[in-house]
């Protein structure tokens, strides 16, 4: 994936330019692109700056209380709670993004991993009570069914499903058991949705 291609994406959703675009300090704007109509705050901070996208009858009421606070402060999970008060349901995060193109992807071991079948709902049902709302929602399983599944043995401990980012089905979520994390369950899920023929290669 070209570098160039992340930071258009980035510049329309926080309407700015590529040149402004991660400039050091807070910047707030309304939510466009992928966000509009989310009633929430996305924060994103790289390097010496934040991105605040926020709903447009929030934007100047944010700019105002942001205006005298620093990077990491703006970033800090409670700052918000603090600000808006019972305005906010739940804090998300933080959470690391990144991008990689399919040839770049450094393989995983795939042997446990297939294709959800028909008769798979109790399995999900499980692996989503297991993970939690909150790890399910991440992963943007409350947008998209999972695609791929990843088995120990008899335990469906991993799932993988695709959600789209620019043009198609290529943003990839993945979801781990708790219990079976660490063993690269996850990565084998993640690795075969790259490879999957219905992912848009970017």
């Amino acid at each position: 994936m070209h570098s160039l291609e992340v930071e258009t994406y980035w510049a329309t959703g926080f309407q700015s330019s590529a040149e402004e675009l991660w400039r050091p300090g807070v910047a707030v704007s309304p939510h466009a692109g992928c966000l509009t109509g989310y009633r929430g705050v996305f924060l994103f901070s790289r390097c010496d700056a934040c991105r605040v996208s926020a709903p447009p009858d929030l934007v100047e009421t944010l700019m105002s209380l942001l205006q005298l606070r620093d990077v990491p402060d703006v970033f800090r999970g409670d700052t918000f709670v603090e600000l808006l008060g019972d305005q906010v349901d739940q804090v998300i995060g933080p959470n690391w993004y990144g991008y990689v193109s399919r040839g770049g992807y450094r393989a995983g071991a795939t042997r446990g991993c297939r294709e959800i079948a028909v008769d798979d709902d109790h399995l999900i049902d499980l692996l989503r009570e297991g993970c939690g709302v909150r790890d399910w929602a991440q992963a943007s399983f409350d947008k998209a069914p999972a695609l791929l599944r990843y088995f120990d043995f008899h335990n469906l401990v991993a799932a993988s499903n695709l959600t789209d980012w620019r043009t198609g089905d290529d943003r990839i979520g993945v979801v781990t058991h708790p219990e079976f994390r660490g063993r690269g369950y996850g990565a084998g899920t993640l690795f075969s949705g790259v490879h999957h023929p219905e992912h848009v290669v970017v």
